[in-house]
């Protein structure tokens, strides 16, 4: 539970940023320009707390890869493109985990990737939306629930 006078802020990112930096080889933006972007969002949110005389808290979830491939319309599910987005991901999502490890104030926190074995777990048809990329309204919700 937060007071009135704290803001919570969940910012979901990654995805289309090295999907930005693919399209673009080789002059794409890279893991670090990721950083340093997110660092200046994740600023910029704070700052609206402090305007607000709010105390702020952000959060950054892993992306949810393993929510989508568990379901058979998923592009991913083949190797070895599993295993390379895999690896993308977790370019991003470790930027997100250091970002919020370099938080000395603790008020920016990094959530991990769900996985299959989580209560909220719905693995299988109907997570995967029929471009066999984005997650359905149920792999939001699974998504969502592990947040």
């Amino acid at each position: 539970e937060y007071p009135a006078s704290e803001l919570v802020v969940v910012i979901i990112c990654g995805l289309n940023d090295w999907r930005e930096m693919l399209e673009n080889f080789p002059f794409g933006l890279g893991p670090e320009s990721f950083r340093k972007d997110l660092n200046k969002l994740i600023d910029e949110v704070k700052e609206i707390g402090t305007l607000t005389n709010s105390s702020c808290k952000v959060y950054l979830p892993g992306l949810p890869l393993i929510c989508t491939t568990s379901d058979p319309m998923c592009s991913f599910r083949i190797t070895p493109l599993f295993q390379i987005f895999s690896a993308i991901c977790w370019l991003w999502d470790s930027q997100k985990l250091a970002i919020a490890t370099d938080d000395c104030m603790e008020t920016t926190t990094y959530i991990g990737s769900p996985s299959l074995d989580t209560e909220y777990a719905v693995p299988g048809v109907g997570n995967i939306c029929s471009d066999g990329i984005h997650p359905t309204d149920q792999g939001y919700k699974w998504w969502a629930m592990h947040i």
